[in-house]
C-alpha cells in the first residue's frame, strides 16, 4: 500500500488531475479521445477516485486491477504509447506535488515504485490482449490454408503452429 503518497498529496489531487487533463487536451493527438467537457469532468472524478483507491490496494489487487485496466484500454483502441505518455504526465505532476510538500525520500521512492508497477501491470494487460488477438489471427489463417490443401501451405501451417505454441508459452509464463 502506498498511503504515504496519498497523505503527501491530499490537498493537491484536484490540481494534479486538472493539470493532467489540461495537458492532454492541449495536445491535438489526445483531444480526439474526448467528446465533451462533461465527459472530461466525469473522467477526472472517476480517475481521481480510482487513483486514490489504487493507493490503498494490496500488491495483488494492484496487479489484477491494472492488468484489467490495460486490457480495457486495448479494447478501447487506445495505443499503449499514448497511455504511457499520459501516465508520464500524471506521474510528473504527482512527483512534483510530493516534492513541494515533502522532501521525504521514502515517499518519493514509493511514488516512483507505484508508477513503475502500474505501468508494468497495464503493459501486461495490453500484452494479454495482443497475444489473444494474435492467436485468433493464426487460427483464422490456419483455417483458410487448410481449406486449400496446397503443399506450400503445409510448410506455412507448420510455422504458424510453432508460432501459436510460442504465444501459448508466453501467455503461460505470464
Amino acid at each position: 500500500m502506498h498511503l504515504e503518497i496519498l497523505e503527501a498529496l491530499n490537498e493537491d489531487l484536484d490540481q494534479i488531475f486538472q493539470q493532467f487533463y489540461d495537458q492532454l487536451l492541449s495536445n491535438a493527438d489526445f483531444d480526439t479521445y474526448f467528446k465533451s467537457p462533461q465527459q472530461i469532468e466525469k473522467l477526472i472524478k472517476k480517475q481521481k477516485a480510482y487513483f486514490i483507491s489504487s493507493l490503498r490496494f494490496s500488491d495483488d489487487e494492484l496487479k489484477t486491477r491494472y492488468i484489467a485496466l490495460g486490457e480495457m484500454h486495448y479494447d478501447l483502441r487506445l495505443p499503449f504509447v499514448d497511455f504511457s505518455f499520459a501516465l508520464d504526465i500524471l506521474q510528473e505532476g504527482t512527483i512534483h506535488s510530493i516534492y513541494k510538500i515533502s522532501h521525504s525520500q521514502q515517499t518519493l521512492r514509493s511514488a516512483f515504485t507505484f508508477f513503475r508497477l502500474i505501468r508494468a501491470y497495464t503493459a501486461k494487460g495490453y500484452l494479454n490482449r495482443i497475444l489473444t488477438q494474435d492467436l485468433k489471427d493464426i487460427d483464422q489463417y490456419l483455417e483458410k490454408i487448410s481449406a486449400t490443401r496446397e503443399s506450400h501451405n503445409a510448410i506455412s501451417a507448420g510455422r504458424f503452429m510453432w508460432l501459436k505454441s510460442f504465444i501459448f508459452a508466453i501467455k503461460k509464463e505470464n
